[in-house]
């Protein structure tokens, strides 16, 4: 018998349905879902804070690093000063007078030149040309003092460090130079005058003295010690905001050649990304344990003339060493060799003999310099001054001027391929040593003896004179006497044969020229910067030909 099958009751359906529509209607899933939603978002926000919270061996707490922050700026805040400069009337009155003379030179200029323009009598007219040489180098002068004048004639600021218990404070020379009314402010807000004692403007820094008790000066840094990625701080007074504190890395080390305006000769400089602007100059760069690691000199900009990220300091190796002279001394005294010189390229190295990418090649030899009585000629590569390697003449700059005068500087040379030793006793370094080689007006040393010729050669490619960097050969840089034995050949001619033979070295043409002088003639192939090429027989017996 089968059993009947009972209609299942539509009751519950319509109960849950009933729900359903309810909890829709009250927005129940919307606040299930956020609640569930939000339950998980607090679980990672958890997570990652107790992440944050958590200590592995390698890794500096962050609340640690925030501490040693404020440690630093502590320990900084007493030792950093606020230098303030004021307007000169002097400077501006000479700013005025300048800008008269300007004026009236123009006018004079304007006049001659017309003439010139318009008569062929007044162009050959000696003593109008020689005028207007005179009005040219004069109005050059005025435009240089009008630039150094610009700074002294307004007020201005900057920072500094305090050095010593004497009142010694290190600052940077732009911050000061010239100014005769000097201020310094310090931590504690107590004001005091101060002189220079000494400045230093060929790495841009000068010591200036106050006459003030309870001083706490900075300890300096091994500033040799900066790696790339350290953590740093700057203090100072941007825009008048003193004891300002800003951080940030050692973003390079070792950064010369930067071209900052400010003539800095001897460059060496730490390279960081902490905030530097008008008014940083002269206060410390600082490392985690609160020392000078470099003193903050200059700013690359986007030509609005504040911060761009890209900040220099002189480290604080260098700037010790000159604060010492400088406070001891009021002058720094820089040992000197007495040579021009110039990089050394991939393709010098080939053609010199140089088997390593270093050194730096000695253009020309002042007479009776130190250089020039130890035997350095031009042409020579200086690879290492005292055994340390020299790759750069930035190095070799700042590796002489570290060695004082009257001491001996051992020079590692190659010459013609060979290395050799060379014993220099450092003289003096002139004041200005452009002004020495131009009164001098002549190369040097001769490479070495070459009577056939009577020249002076310097082996190197033809494209150091824009020539075709194909052309190899020895270049001709000057003449003894300064006159010409032959008028064929100039000064800036590449000799790339000798009797045929190819002379792409000094020392084959050296050889070549000592077999040719027994034939009494030699025939050189010579080509210049215009391409053009020619030969010129000589007779090396007979100079003068």
């Amino acid at each position: 018998m089968q059993a009947t099958r009972q209609p299942r009751s539509a009751f519950p359906y319509l109960l849950a349905t009933l729900v359903v529509v309810v909890a829709v209607a009250l927005g129940l899933p919307d606040r299930l879902l956020t609640r569930w939603a939000y339950a998980v978002e607090q679980g990672r926000i958890r997570a990652e804070t107790e992440g944050l919270a958590r200590s592995d061996a390698d890794l500096v707490h962050l609340s640690e690093v925030s501490h040693a922050f404020r440690l630093v700026a502590r320990i900084a805040r007493p030792g950093v000063v606020h230098i303030h400069v004021k307007a000169e009337q002097d400077a501006h009155d000479r700013i005025v007078e300048l800008s008269r003379e300007r004026s009236r030179l123009d006018q004079r200029r304007a006049e001659i030149q017309a003439k010139i323009d318009n008569d062929t009598d007044a162009a050959r007219d000696e003593k109008q040309l020689q005028e207007l040489l005179r009005i040219y180098t004069r109005l050059r002068e005025i435009a240089d003092e009008l630039s150094k004048l610009a700074d002294r004639a307004s007020a201005a600021s900057g920072s500094g460090i305090i050095f010593d218990t004497q009142g010694h404070i290190l600052t940077n020379n732009h911050v000061v130079e010239g100014r005769k009314a000097i201020s310094v402010q310090l931590a504690d807000e107590r004001e005091f005058d101060a002189v220079i004692i000494g400045a230093d403007p060929k790495t841009d820094l000068a010591v200036i003295k106050i006459d003030a008790g309870g001083l706490s000066p900075l300890k300096f840094a091994d500033s040799d010690s900066a790696q790339v990625g350290d953590w740093v701080l700057a203090v100072g007074a941007p825009f008048g905001l003193s004891q300002t504190v800003t951080h940030g890395i050692i973003s390079a080390t070792g950064r010369q050649d930067v071209a900052i305006g400010r003539g800095i000769l001897y460059q060496n400089f730490l390279q960081t990304d902490a905030a530097i602007n008008p008014g940083n100059s002269g206060g410390p760069l600082l490392n985690l344990r609160g020392e000078v690691l470099g003193v903050n000199t200059a700013i690359a900009t986007d030509n609005s003339g504040h911060n761009a990220g890209v900040a220099f300091s002189i480290p604080s190796n260098l700037a010790v060493r000159i604060a010492r002279q400088l406070t001891r001394n009021g002058e720094v005294v820089r040992g000197w060799l007495g040579i021009t010189m110039g990089e050394l390229s991939t393709a010098d190295r080939g053609v010199l003999g140089i088997d390593k990418p270093r050194g730096v090649l000695v253009n020309a030899v002042l007479e009776g310099t130190p250089a020039d009585k130890a035997g350095v000629q031009v042409g020579d590569v200086i690879v290492a001054i005292n055994g340390e390697p020299i790759g750069t003449m930035a190095q070799l700059r700042g590796t002489i001027a570290d060695i004082f005068p009257g001491e001996t500087a051992r020079l590692a040379i190659v010459r013609d391929g060979r290395r050799i030793e060379l014993a220099v006793v450092l003289g003096r370094r002139p004041d200005d040593t452009a002004l020495l080689a131009r009164a001098q007006q002549r190369i040097g040393r001769p490479l070495a003896p070459l009577p056939l010729l009577g020249k002076t050669l310097l082996p190197t490619l033809a494209d150091a004179l824009g020539c075709d960097e194909n052309v190899r050969g020895v270049i001709v840089v000057g003449f003894p006497d300064e006159t010409s034995p032959v008028k064929e050949i100039a000064i800036g001619d590449i000799i790339t044969a000798i009797d045929g033979q190819p002379s792409p070295t000094l020392a084959a043409a050296r050889q070549v020229l000592a077999s040719a002088a027994a034939r009494g003639a030699v025939t050189l192939e010579i080509v210049n910067c215009q391409g053009d090429r020619k030969q010129v027989k000589i007779n090396p017996a007979r100079k003068g030909d």
